[in-house]
């Protein structure tokens, strides 16, 4: 089968490609991959498409028809790192982020490019998202910047209470769109540098490529009119979410990171050991989790052997009186 990429134009010379897909994957899940793939290459009815599949796995996946390259370095560059090398490589004048458990609607890319056509100052393009249920309500899309003085998070989270999709007002200017599924102006991405790959591997990349297309004149919206359907969670565990974010939060804010000078050394002959940690801190936080699932799955059975007991149920009146007393029992008397 002939690479898309690859293909002749009718007068002999090949396309440019319009839209770079960068699509990482860790190939936990190869019906999961199977179906992104197939749902971005519905969208090449639009713009010519080049799906660049970046392999994080440790051994390396199967190659998948429609991919047009399909790219293995042996090492976990995590999301930042893949999202980045893509930028650097390719040419076309988008760049679309798509993860591997995300399936695209329908015109997902003709509404977005659509858009990116008509406001020339606009960096990022952000699709809504299904969760199941038809893309009726949408949470959690963009959000804007907040001052660190206030304490908390540096960001606000927009929109603060679920809203149907008929409340998105498509002219509203976000700090940052959350990266899953956005289209962004590869113009935009090389004014300012790309993205920050000590921000790996992943966690906040969005909000700080946000902040740096905002600050650099660049707006970024939410298109109502695309949508795109995530598994959230279903190719990051949460362990890992919640480390990376404490690691990265700081990097928002550079006036609060603190460095010193670093010794250099010769990475070429410390890359075994790279390579595999790489891949260690995912195996980490999968292990600790399945680990997490075992022990609550313990405690469930028990916790339901206890009820089931004849002592628990013959006591039950006591605990209902005691539970109503406590409530007129003044704080601190006992």
């Amino acid at each position: 089968m002939v690479n898309e990429h690859s293909q002749a134009t009718e007068h002999g010379q090949r396309r440019m490609p319009e839209v770079t897909v960068c699509l990482p994957t860790l190939g936990r899940d190869a019906s999961r991959l199977r179906r992104c793939v197939d749902s971005v290459k519905a969208q090449s009815d639009c713009a010519k498409l080049d799906i660049v599949l970046v392999d994080n796995s440790l051994n390396g996946i199967e190659r998948i028809d429609g991919v047009s390259h399909h790219r293995f370095f042996g090492i976990n560059l995590g999301y930042v790192g893949s999202i980045e090398i893509v930028r650097r490589s390719t040419k076309a004048p988008y760049l679309w982020a798509v993860q591997d458990d995300m399936v695209a609607f329908d015109g997902t890319l003709r509404h977005l490019l659509k858009r990116m056509a008509s406001e020339p100052d606009l960096g990022a393009i952000s699709p809504i998202i299904d969760d199941g249920g038809g893309a009726t309500m949408i949470s959690r899309r963009a959000g804007f910047r907040r001052s660190t003085s206030r304490g908390g998070r540096p960001w606000e989270i927009w929109p603060k209470r679920p809203i149907s999709v008929d409340e998105v007002d498509p002219s509203q200017n976000f700090d940052f769109v959350f990266s899953s599924g956005t289209l962004y102006r590869m113009a935009a991405l090389n004014e300012i540098g790309g993205f920050r790959t000590e921000m790996y591997p992943l966690t906040h990349v969005d909000i700080d490529i946000g902040y740096r297309l905002n600050e650099s004149g660049w707006r970024s919206r939410v298109c109502p009119e695309a949508v795109m359907h995530h598994k959230k969670g279903g190719s990051t565990r949460q362990t890992l979410l919640r480390v990376s974010s404490r690691l990265n939060t700081p990097l928002l804010d550079e006036m609060t990171v603190k460095t010193r000078a670093k010794e250099e050394i010769d990475l070429n002959e410390w890359r075994p050991m790279v390579e595999r940690m790489s891949h260690l801190f995912y195996l980490l936080a999968e292990d600790y989790e399945q680990q997490l699932k075992s022990v609550r799955a313990d405690s469930t059975a028990e916790i339901k052997l206890m009820q089931e007991s004849w002592s628990w149920r013959i006591t039950r009146p006591l605990r209902w009186c005691w539970n109503i007393l406590s409530r007129f029992t003044p704080s601190g008397v006992e």
